[in-house]
């Protein structure tokens, strides 16, 4: 049942995305992942044991169903590798001719292959024919080859891409392509296996089924961050910006006391909007402050101290001196030069808030400002 199941929720996705794409044309890229998993998908209800037992009832031949399992296992590798061309310019060719002459390889092997009946199979007589360890190999060669091809041509296409989850996503795909090479050693050759260690066949089939978990676990995240590397990307600085927004309070709640006039109008829901205009009005705050800040900061604070200490200290000794209503004709001091970006600015603000609520060295001057300009300290 597990095995109609998960071709039942990979046929699902097929279905909702040329629902999601319907009226338009589908690109190459859509067009191969869809054939990928719907060739994976019928292949995966040919190998589970209810479909094997009732096409073992009208069989040409034994293991007929693992051969049409098989089949559309590597046509599923044949569109994998079509996915990844799809990627170049010019497109490769196809290579069609050598999944035929596999599949009439195994055809061939597998229907000439004599099974006794009388002997107990698969770990013994059967295990030994050299047609059916023949066609062992070509399904794994094939299945191995399509795979390096397919990890090359994706890990060519992601170094092209920027840095990023989609990028990540890539790479990720590429390494599960490798790692499903591996699974295809132990997967795609039962008979060696089971030969050279001694393992039943159940033990063999349970250790299998956990390796194939894992790879498709592998192939999973790969496809999420590639596919939807944006949204992430996009949570992703969603979630950074409120964190900053949230770091910046203690400066902003100090210059928006001294100074209400600097918040503006309105409620952004978006987090990094809000992010934007906090940074302004900091900067508006800021900008005000300046006459006022006490010509002897720069004595109080006890070097060799950080830009951004020294700023938040002279901040701080602003928001004192213009309460008790003190101002200097110029700034003791240029601030610190920022890139004119969102994400230096936020660097500098963030690192400056920091500074400005916990640091001791910003305490100090506070007191000095506190003792020889003012009655009373402006609250952090």
């Amino acid at each position: 049942m597990t095995h109609y199941v998960f071709s039942g929720a990979i046929l699902l996705v097929v279905v909702y995305k040329l629902l999601v794409n319907r009226g338009r044309k589908l690109t190459p890229v859509l067009k191969y992942l869809l054939l990928f998993f719907t060739s994976l998908a019928v292949g995966i209800v040919f190998v589970a044991p209810p479909t094997t037992e009732l096409i073992m009832r009208f069989e040409p031949f034994p293991l007929t169903a693992r051969l049409l399992g098989n089949a559309f296992q590597l046509l599923a590798m044949h569109f994998l590798v079509r996915l990844a061309g799809s990627t170049r310019t010019p497109e490769p060719r196809s290579g069609f001719r050598y999944l035929v002459v596999a599949w009439l390889t195994m055809t061939a092997l597998l229907a000439t292959t004599r099974f006794d009946a009388g002997d107990d199979g698969f770990t013994r007589t059967n295990a030994l024919r050299p047609s059916l360890i023949g066609y062992q190999l070509v399904l794994y060669l094939y299945g191995a080859g399509c795979l390096v091809v397919f990890a090359r041509m994706i890990n060519r296409y992601a170094a092209e891409c920027p840095p990023g989850p989609f990028r990540v996503g890539l790479r990720t795909v590429a390494a599960s392509a490798v790692w499903t090479i591996f699974w295809a050693t132990w997967a795609c050759l039962p008979t060696v296996w089971i030969l050279l260690t001694g393992l039943s066949r159940q033990t063999f089939m349970a250790v299998n089924l956990n390796l194939s978990w894992l790879t498709v676990a592998l192939w999973i995240v790969g496809a999420m961050l590639a596919t939807w590397g944006e949204q992430l990307a996009r949570l992703h600085r969603r979630i950074s910006a409120i964190r900053r927004y949230r770091a910046m309070a203690p400066l902003w709640s100090a210059l928006f006391a001294a100074q209400p006039g600097i918040a503006l109008t309105g409620l952004p829901r978006d987090p990094e909007f809000a992010l934007y205009r906090r940074i302004i009005e900091i900067r508006d705050g800021v900008l005000v402050l300046r006459r006022h800040i006490p010509p002897q900061v720069a004595e109080w604070v006890r070097a060799p101290q950080s830009p951004a200490t020294l700023e938040a200290a002279s901040l701080a000794a602003a928001l004192i001196a213009k309460e008790a209503g003190h101002s200097w004709p110029a700034a003791p001091h240029a601030p610190a030069a920022v890139d004119a970006s969102i994400e230096s600015e936020t660097a500098w603000l963030t690192e400056v808030a920091r500074a400005f609520a916990t640091s001791p060295v910003v305490d100090e001057v506070r007191m000095h400002t506190t003792t020889r300009y003012g009655s009373h300290p402006t609250a952090a």
